[in-house]
């Protein structure tokens, strides 16, 4: 299988990152960090506010939070925005049901684990 290197718009920044330090941002501290803020903190709001968090306060909390979250990876281009989209929409679907930031966190590191081993070569 071919790496993703040679995509630009994904093998670039933190998945390319080496050293033991960034890799610990990227595959632990950044997900507690950014699901406790977006999960824990911006979608438990939203499901508290729109009574009762069952259907339409579901799905609308899940998409403000995830539209929130790609923006937090917008610094890194539109396209990485996009990218993390997808995988914002499955987390946060997993919050409306679980109401547990720390699954989330889980799932977020391992889709990061998956995104940076796609990009080194050794792996693919």
């Amino acid at each position: 299988m071919d790496s993703l290197l040679a995509n630009p718009l994904i093998c670039k920044g933190p998945l390319l990152w080496q050293r033991p330090e960034q890799l610990l941002w990227l595959l632990v501290l950044a997900p507690l960090v950014e699901e406790w803020v977006v999960r824990a903190g911006l979608q438990e709001a939203l499901l508290q506010r729109m009574a009762p968090p069952a259907g339409r306060a579901r799905l609308v909390s899940v998409l403000l939070a995830s539209l929130a979250f790609a923006a937090l990876h917008a610094g890194r281009g539109w396209g990485t925005a996009l990218m993390v989209a997808p995988m914002s929409l499955l987390i946060g679907s997993v919050y409306a049901r679980q109401r547990d930031w720390r699954a989330c966190a889980a799932l977020h590191a391992a889709g990061n684990l998956a995104a940076w081993a796609s990009c080194r070569p050794e792996f693919t």
